[in-house]
C-alpha cells in the first residue's frame, strides 16, 4: 500500500486512493497543525506531512513536523512526530525556545493550547455561511 496518509478528525489515516490524497491536500488548512510568528520576523509552522517521513520504518509513521523561518524564508530548525497531539506538543515546545532564542515573550504551554483554540473558534465564527453569500449585495 502507497505511503499516502490523510487526517480524519485530526487522526492519521492511511489510503490507497491517490485521488482521495489530492482531494485532502488542497485545502492548506487540512493540514495545519498551528502557526505562530513573532513580530512578522520568526514564523513557527506545524503541519500534517501526508507522507511517513520514517525511513527506517522501525517505530511509528512520522507524519507532522514542526518548522521555524526567519524573515528571509530560511529555515532555521525542524522536528518531526507521529501524532496531532505530539505536533501541538512539540510546536508549543518550539515556540517557547523560538521566543526565548528572540528575546519574545514566551507563552506557556496552557496559554498557547488556550490561545490556538480560541483562534480556531474566531476562525470557525468568520466562515461565511450560504446566508451570507445569498444576502450579499453584488
Amino acid at each position: 500500500m502507497p505511503d499516502f496518509w490523510i487526517l480524519v478528525n485530526r487522526q492519521p489515516v492511511q489510503t490507497s486512493d491517490p485521488a482521495e490524497y489530492v482531494r485532502f491536500f488542497e485545502n492548506d488548512q487540512n493540514r495545519r497543525v498551528a502557526r505562530t510568528t513573532f513580530g512578522g520576523i520568526i514564523e513557527v509552522s506545524t503541519v500534517f506531512l501526508g507522507i511517513d517521513h520514517n525511513f527506517s520504518r522501525n517505530g511509528p509513521p512520522i507524519l507532522f513536523e514542526t518548522m521555524v523561518f526567519n524573515k528571509d524564508g530560511e529555515e532555521e530548525g525542524c522536528w518531526r512526530c507521529s501524532t496531532w497531539d505530539e505536533a501541538e506538543a512539540q510546536h508549543a515546545q518550539v515556540v517557547q525556545e523560538t521566543a526565548k532564542r528572540y528575546g519574545f515573550k514566551p507563552m506557556s504551554a496552557a496559554e498557547f493550547l488556550k490561545a490556538r483554540e480560541d483562534a480556531r473558534k474566531a476562525e470557525e465564527q468568520a466562515k461565511p455561511t450560504v446566508w451570507d453569500h445569498l444576502l450579499a449585495d453584488d
